[in-house]
């Protein structure tokens, strides 16, 4: 098999494929998606990661929409990022602030230890970009809820 034939089973065809579930579809994307943002984390620069793994994690999420039956036009790829990095944006800002300091006080070995910690968020991005669909699917809004009285 190519690359290009992995590449359309595995990622960027995978929502027509029937011989396995939403669910497990959702399982590679996510497992995707974390290793190749782990892999690009490596990189030793910097500030530099947001630049690259926020439009590869969005990518990654259109292909969950995809899977869940959610069509995503140009006009409403804004609406919905909005939505996102309203639930998300914080986490996302401060990894990425973490990230950059880690590789600063690690001098070029930062990027080797950032491994776990974009893996994590890379697979927690995931995970709540699937619930986020799901929710769109059945025409519900998804809203980060306050806990009290823990």
């Amino acid at each position: 098999m190519s690359i290009q034939q992995s590449l359309r089973n595995n990622i960027t065809q995978i929502e027509n494929y029937d011989d396995l579930t939403e669910n497990q579809k959702i399982a590679r994307i996510r497992t995707m998606a974390c290793a190749t943002c782990t892999g690009m984390a490596i990189q030793p620069l910097p500030l530099a990661d947001i630049f690259i793994l926020t439009p590869t994690r969005a990518y990654f999420a259109t292909r969950i929409a995809a899977i869940r039956g959610i069509k995503i036009s140009e006009s409403r790829a804004g609406d919905w990022i909005k939505e996102l990095l309203g639930i998300v944006g914080l986490g996302i800002l401060a990894q990425n602030i973490a990230i950059a300091a880690w590789k600063v006080v690690a001098m070029g070995f930062g990027g080797w230890f950032t491994v776990p910690l974009v893996y994590r968020r890379t697979y927690a991005n995931m995970k709540i970009g699937d619930v986020y669909f799901q929710k769109k699917k059945l025409g519900q809004e998804m809203r980060p809820q306050v806990e009290r009285g823990i």
